[in-house]
């Protein structure tokens, strides 16, 4: 009987939250980062991009991004950067300031 219980409350709010979803009273906004569509050589330009979705405007926000390798040559705090591409594979993260508390970023 426990497990029922569990399950059903678990149920009725995922429920609850896909409601909210479809209403857009959900107060933490999907993101995304883009990268290069391509291969890009070493010593290129390689640009990332942050996309913040419904519900925050990209000019209330802060960005602050990290990579595995290269060196950010230009967008550091905003919601693009540009990366001197390394020789050798790329990770580019960012963390999102300025959200509703609780949201992740």
């Amino acid at each position: 009987m426990q497990k029922a219980r569990i399950f059903l409350a678990i149920v009725t709010l995922c429920v609850i939250c896909s409601i909210a979803n479809a209403q857009g009273t959900d107060p933490c906004p999907s993101i995304s980062v883009n990268g290069p569509s391509r291969i890009v050589p070493v010593g290129d330009i390689a640009t990332y991009s942050v996309k913040v979705g419904e519900g925050s405007r990209i000019g209330d926000l802060a960005f602050e991004w990290a990579t595995s390798d290269g060196i950010i040559n230009r967008g550091q705090g905003t919601h693009e950067i540009d990366v001197i591409q390394p020789n050798a594979g790329i990770t580019a993260t960012v963390t999102v300031f300025g959200l509703t508390e609780g949201c992740p970023n």
